[in-house]
């Protein structure tokens, strides 16, 4: 059986004030009060199209002439047909517009790329595959496990966490060392085009420390499990 939905709608005047009140159903049901009289109507077909999209597609005098065969039950006369009219006019633009925003920014929500933070970074997250974008201007993408951190001797003592990232048209490798994973304060070293040097490793440091230190951990499990 399928789900039927409802949603309720709130209209105003262009200043504000209150204009009515529309509920309508996914299944084609549309009830409203208003300061224009108070109206309903049931669709028993609306095509493959959401009863939203459909409701965009009316015009003024199909509509104020269904309102008016929601009532033709109990009553109908020229002074109906009129009321129906002025309703169409008043109510189905505000209605419209308002369905349109919902439409338009339930769309802009869609395309918004998903950012990286530390409350998403992805349980299964894919350390061979990653390209995920940190805000709108900084794309991860890959990680990797660079050489061993040695002391004079030669001897190993440390891993390096290679991440290499494009800042608008800049390519940068930041390096977290493993030892630095616990510090309160962004640690990394870094290299790449100059142009925007300074600004990209300010943002590693202040703005992203605390998410490189969680992946740099989520990867270092991660190789641990794989040995």
């Amino acid at each position: 059986m399928t789900e039927i939905k409802a949603e309720s709608y709130r209209l105003e005047t262009t200043d504000g004030n209150w204009l009515g009140q529309v509920v309508i159903t996914s299944d084609g049901f549309f009830g409203s009060v208003t300061d224009y009289g108070n109206f309903s109507f049931k669709w028993s077909s609306i095509g493959k199209q959401s009863f939203k999209e459909f409701i965009l597609s009316l015009n003024e005098d199909y509509f104020a002439k269904k309102m008016a065969q929601g009532v033709s039950y109990t009553a109908h006369n020229k002074q109906i047909d009129k009321s129906c009219e002025r309703f169409a006019q008043e109510i189905l633009p505000v209605l419209k517009k308002k369905i349109q925003e919902e439409i338009d920014a339930e769309k802009q929500e869609t395309e918004k790329p998903k950012y990286l933070t530390v409350e998403t970074i992805p349980e299964d997250l894919d350390f061979s595959n990653i390209q995920l974008y940190l805000n709108e201007n900084i794309f991860l993408h890959y990680m990797d496990l660079n050489n061993w951190e040695t002391d004079n001797d030669g001897n190993e003592i440390n891993r390096i966490i290679d991440f290499s990232f494009s800042f608008y048209d800049c390519n940068y490798n930041v390096y977290v060392i493993e030892t630095k994973l616990d510090r309160d304060f962004g640690s990394i070293e870094m290299n790449g085009d100059s142009a925007l040097f300074d600004s990209f490793n300010e943002a590693m440091e202040d703005d992203y420390w605390e998410l490189l230190v969680s992946l740099s951990k989520k990867y270092i499990k991660h190789l641990k499990e794989e040995e």
